[in-house]
């Protein structure tokens, strides 16, 4: 009998040993930093989370994978620029992520790129040299400053422009040269007065391995001499096309310098970036566009689902990482067997009017994502929709 029992209890053990094993889950990974103070690596992780919870119901994910799940793992470069490079490297020969999301700047997504798996990046800014696995899915400079500049282009009686840019950003001058490219041609018959102002936000060495937007230049800005040239001009529309840091600290010098100057204010810089722009006071308003807006017509649903699950908003992070883990998941089920690096690659180029948040979303040659520009008005930190940009 005391045989009998030690028999029946080993196998006991044997199974509870073996209870709920199964196929090795598909990991994707998921980098951001969450020191950040527009807390868009959180942002992004709530929208991922709220897409896999959807992907995941009634076991759908891995029926579509043989019984494999899918599960995200989501890194925290803690403010440090390098960890980036290091933490890919890590997901895809540590974790064996088949792909990885993450980028919200040129910088970020260029040590992201090192990864040898696909990366969906949050950015637009397409970067010279980086690997073909790289896919941008967010909003575009050029589309960013070629939309912004038609709403300006709407008021005849806005003569006189400056735009302010700074030069060390890749993005920055991009969207500074949409906008004053699409400007002209939209006022080809009396083209405006476009002052453009450069000025350097290089980081010092000390500070340069901050990915978190606080970095400081190594020289001090002469916020002042930019203000005096605006006031020569008599300025009645600024384009401010760099960080948000950068545009506070240009406009607190803009209200104690230059306050019989009253302009409109454009904003080109990072997306979503906006709740951070110091303005003051709720009477000013201040024109972005931006990938997302929360009362477009077809991101209904997605806000419901968001609002119901994390009792909160989603801003433009959310979303696009929303976005991005269902059009990846769905180049996965189309190479379930083959689940290689390459093959995703290829699937992923093959997206066609997928149905995102804001509308159909398409990847170009270039990896680009073509998708609607939502233009708002922003006034005491609450965005009102101006125009919408069709995707293009």
């Amino acid at each position: 009998m005391l045989r009998i029992r030690h028999v029946f209890f080993l196998l006991l053990f044997v199974a509870g040993c073996n209870f709920g094993s199964g196929p090795a889950p598909i990991e994707i990974g998921h980098v951001s930093d969450k020191t950040r103070l527009d807390r868009a690596g959180a942002h992004a992780e709530l929208g991922i989370r709220l897409a896999l919870a959807e992907l995941s119901k009634d076991d759908a994910l891995a029926t579509a994978f043989g019984g494999r799940k899918v599960q995200v793992r989501h890194t925290d470069t803690r403010g440090q620029l390098d960890a980036f490079e290091s933490q890919a490297v890590r997901l895809d020969s540590v974790n064996r992520c088949v792909a990885v999301l993450g980028g919200v700047s040129p910088a970020e997504t260029s040590r992201l790129a090192n990864g040898a798996v696909p990366l969906l990046t949050f950015q637009g800014q397409p970067i010279a040299g980086v690997s073909t696995h790289v896919f941008y899915i967010g909003m575009t400079p050029i589309r960013q400053g070629a939309a912004l500049a038609k709403v300006v282009a709407e008021d005849a009686k806005l003569s006189h422009v400056a735009v302010i840019v700074d030069d060390k950003r890749s993005e920055a001058v991009a969207a500074a040269d949409s906008f004053q490219k699409t400007l002209n041609e939209a006022r080809k018959d009396a083209k405006p007065s476009l002052l453009r102002l450069g000025f350097s936000a290089e980081a010092s060495s000390a500070t340069s391995n901050k990915s978190n937007g606080t970095a400081r230049s190594s020289e001090p800005i002469d916020w002042s001499r930019i203000v005096e040239r605006m006031k020569g001009q008599g300025t009645q529309v600024v384009v401010f096309a760099g960080s948000v840091q950068d545009f506070n600290n240009w406009h607190r010098v803009l209200r104690k310098e230059g306050e019989k100057l009253k302009p409109k204010l454009v904003f080109a810089g990072p997306d979503g970036s906006h709740a951070l722009l110091d303005v003051g006071g709720d009477s000013i308003d201040v024109l972005l566009a931006s990938a997302f807006d929360v009362s477009a017509d077809k991101a209904s649903t997605f806000v419901k689902a968001y609002r119901d699950m994390h009792q909160a908003d989603p801003d433009v992070h959310a979303a696009l990482a929303y976005d991005g883990l269902r059009i990846l998941v769905e180049a996965m089920k189309k190479t379930p067997a083959q689940l290689t690096s390459e093959k995703l690659r290829e699937e992923l180029l093959k997206n066609k009017d997928f149905e995102g948040v804001t509308g159909a979303l398409t990847f170009t040659s270039e990896r680009m994502l073509t998708r609607p520009v939502f233009v708002q008005r922003m006034r005491g930190g609450v965005l009102t929709q101006i125009k919408v940009f069709p995707a293009e």
